[in-house]
Formats: C-alpha cells, structure tokens, sequence
C-alpha cells in the first residue's frame, strides 16, 4: 500500500439532470383531484413513448386514462397547460453560470428522461439563452432509451467521447445515481441546490489547500467554544493543533516557564462558565512535553513530579489537587506517552497494562468522563505508538489497535472523530475509503471543517466545540491517506 497526495480534481465533466434538478416542482394544473401528481404523469407518459413502440401522445393519454380511471382529456389539458408555465430553478441557474467561470474547462451536458412535446415546449419556451449553458443536451426521446437503463448512459458517453471515471453526474433519483456509478461515474444524489454547491466544491477543489487556506486566515483565533457559543481558550487544543500542522503561528499558547520546571495549565484563561480556576494538570504538561522541544533535565524533573501523583492503582492523578483524585484512560495514555518518550516506561507499567486492558475489553466504546467520543482513545493509543517510537509497544499493541480500529470504519462521526479515525488507519495501514470520503463531505464552503466534539466539562453540563482542530486533523488525514492495496 502506499500514501495518496491527493491531487486537484481530475474531473473534466458534469452531466446533469433536468426534471428534478432545473426544472421545478410542476404546479398543480388542474382542480380535479381524482388526478395525481402531474410529475408522475409526465414520466409515465415518456415511458409509454418508447416501451409502448413510441405511441402517439393522443393514444397514452387513452392508456392512462384506464389505468388510472380518469378522463384522458382533462390529462392532456392539463400538461398542454402545464408546458405553458413550468418554469427552470433560477438559483440553479445562477450556480450553473458561476460554476462554467470557476471551472472553465469543465463540460457540462443535460440528460433527461423526457417526451419530444415535452422538450420542444421547453425548448422554444427558455430560449437559447437558457440552453447555452450546457455543451450538450441528451434526452430520451432523441436516444429512444431512459434512464436508469445503461443504454443511454452508454450512448452519452459515446457521443460525448467523455470518461466516465473523470465525470460527475448529478440526479434526484437515487436508481439513476446507482446506474451512472456502475459505469465508473461519480454520483452525486440531488438534495438542493446550497447542498450541492458545497458538495461540487469539495469534489472539484483541493480538500486539503482549502484547509490549509482556512487555518492560515483564521491563525490566532482557532479557539473552541461551548454548544452555546461562549468562548474557550486552552492550550491544550493548541497544542493538538500544533502538533498536527506544526505552524506555531496558527495557534496561541500560555506557556509555564517550563525552563525552571513549571506546570502547564489546560486554559489559556479560566471560562466564564467554569466555578473556579483549574488547577496545573499532568495532561496538559505531559502533552506539552511531547510536541515542545524541553531541555531533558526540565523534562525528567517533571516526569519525577508528576510519579507523585500516582494513585494505589498505579494510575496518576489529572489535577496536581488532593481534593480531584480523577484520572481518565485518554489521559493515562498521554501521560504514558512522555514517559515513554524519556524511555521511562517501566515506571507507568500499571498504567500502561490499564490501558491495554480498556483496549482489549473495549471499554472505550462509551467514551469517558470527559471524551465522550472512543475515536479518541484510539487516537491517543496511536500518539504513544508514533510518539514514542518503542518497538515493544508496537508488538504488544499495535496489532490489537489496527484490529480495533478496523471495526469503528463507517460508523457516522464529526469531523474530528472522522479524523482521527483516519489518522489511526493511515498509520496502521489500513485502507479506510468510507469514512475518507464522510470526512470530505463535511468541509464548508470556507475551507474549513465543521465544529467537532472536543470533550465535556460535566459540571455545568457544556459541551466544548471547535473548527481549528477538527480542520487540521482532517488536513493531516487526508493528506496522510493510504490509497487501495
């Protein structure tokens, strides 16, 4: 296997649907409720043109009379009026026209299942100017074959000359979308026209300069926030976000004066929200230790201190506070990754077996006290692996890390979960194609991805969200993919 780099779009076309994409919702044309939706009777009466040895329109109306048990005649005049005033979706319109400047050499074609009087009314109806902004136009009644059928998909391709593997295709029916991704297309289910503009950025732009782009103007001010909008200031999402773009410029820190051996603290500044100050913890020291370059004698006098904090099971302590004797498994993984890191990991065995056992067990699939999400668990037992670099800890962990990452693939997740999810298989080695593309479908039009969960503070019951780190992790995964064996 090896890592994809992953290049600017390589599509070169787009084909579109009319009926349910451009064209809006028909209007209801006739007050006679015995008659169904007139969306209905317009597709079955193109069907009837061809399956039924391409009759006369006069003769389907006749047929459907009896199938449906309705007056034929009321049918005609109500499409006959129908032709007269539907109209096309102009916000479509207006995206369609901005997309043809942004991506000039893109080709764009219309393929639509509709009948020849269908289509001639439409055509004379919009005027060329409406018709300009496809390169081509396909409609059944011309092929004298319909979607979902392969044929006519086939015979677009054809007469096009374009690749469907370099092609995207744009339907509202989920059986045409399944049709054109059969033959190689890249299919894209037709929500509204705000969702599929995001979408068709994030196929036809890089994810990942994108990304790089949003952190860059929004340096200094990727901090986290409540899911009520209150501002958090940490440094222990900084310091995450350092570590996975290695730009100090992108981020804030309110460093201890860790030369004379101090403590890092979790917040930049005390939220509003929070009782009181928190004391300096072993987490965020820890956590500095790994990403910030410490003298080695600062560094093991630190990881003295904090053996001190070690409770009778072996496993220390978060807060430097007798009064908050918490520990947490994510946390214990860090603290085991400094040490590690200083080749001291005899003195966190019964940390580290702990860990090991919540792996095994699985007992991170509820999350913890304060990571509610289990990606992140995963997330950190990699960090001690990649951090720590200690073949032992690769022999005695690895395998079982990659087997369980192996089973959270496709689980639904936000944007950090996704990442870090990713991150942990690209280093496993482990082709993850379901949630790569989940993750790219979730960057905003901005660049950057949408606010990810970061922990709880249980307390006050907030949950604290941010942007910053959920779009540089999701660089970093992206960027970092393992292509198919």
């Amino acid at each position: 296997m090896t890592v994809d780099s992953q290049p600017a779009s390589t599509f070169n076309a787009l084909v579109l649907d009319l009926g349910g994409v451009l064209i809006k919702t028909p209007p209801r044309v006739s007050s006679n409720k015995s008659i169904p939706s007139l969306k209905r009777f317009t597709s079955t009466l193109t069907w009837m043109q061809y399956e039924c040895g391409k009759i006369e329109e006069t003769e389907c109306y006749e047929l459907l009379g009896k199938q449906f048990n309705f007056n034929p005649l009321e049918l005609s005049e109500a499409i006959a009026l129908a032709r007269t005033i539907i109209e096309y979706d102009e916000e479509i319109v207006s995206w369609i026209q901005a997309l043809r400047e942004d991506q000039p050499s893109l080709r764009i074609v219309a393929m639509s299942n509709i009948s020849k009087p269908d289509f001639d009314a439409l055509r004379t109806r919009w005027g060329p100017k409406f018709w300009s902004l496809f390169d081509e136009v396909f409609t059944s009644c011309a092929a004298s074959v319909r979607k979902p059928n392969l044929g006519f998909y086939r015979h677009v391709f054809k007469s096009t000359g374009i690749d469907p593997q370099k092609t995207i295709f744009v339907d509202d029916s989920i059986q045409n979308v399944i049709s054109a991704e059969s033959l190689g297309m890249h299919g894209v289910l037709f929500q509204n026209t705000s969702v599929l503009a995001r979408t068709m950025k994030n196929i036809l732009h890089d994810p990942i300069a994108r990304g790089k782009t949003f952190l860059q103007e929004n340096a200094k001010h990727l901090h986290s926030s409540t899911n009520c909008g209150i501002a958090v200031l940490e440094n222990y999402v900084q310091l995450l976000i350092l570590e996975a773009t290695g730009d100090e410029k992108l981020v804030i820190l309110n460093k201890p004066n860790y030369h004379q051996g101090n403590f890092w603290n979790f917040y930049l500044e005390t939220p509003a929200f929070a009782p009181e100050r928190l004391p300096d913890d072993n987490d965020t020291t820890a956590l500095g230790m790994q990403i910030i370059k410490y003298d080695d004698a600062i560094a093991h006098s630190l990881l003295d201190q904090m053996l001190g904090w070690m409770n009778e099971d072996g496993i220390m302590d978060m807060y430097h506070d007798r009064n908050r004797p918490r520990f947490d498994p994510i946390v214990s993984v860090n603290i085991c990754t400094s040490f590690y890191l200083y080749q001291r990991g005899h003195q966190v065995q019964d940390m580290l077996n702990w860990v090991r056992n919540i792996l095994y067990h699985r007992a991170y699939l509820k999350g913890t006290y304060y990571f509610h999400c289990p990606d992140w668990f995963l997330f950190y037992v990699n960090r001690l692996l990649v951090v720590s670099k200690a073949p032992s800890l690769m022999e005695m962990i690895g395998p079982l890390l990659k087997e369980r990452v192996q089973e959270r693939i496709g689980i639904s997740g936000d944007s950090i979960a996704l990442a870090m999810r990713l991150i942990v298989c690209n280093s496993m080695g482990v082709y993850n194609y379901q949630d790569f593309e989940a993750l790219k479908e979730l960057q905003r039009d901005d660049g950057g991805w949408e606010a990810g969960y970061l922990y709880s503070y249980p307390i006050v019951g907030k949950a604290i969200m941010n942007r910053g780190l959920g779009t540089a992790l999701a660089v970093q995964a992206l960027g970092g993919r393992i292509s198919k064996p």
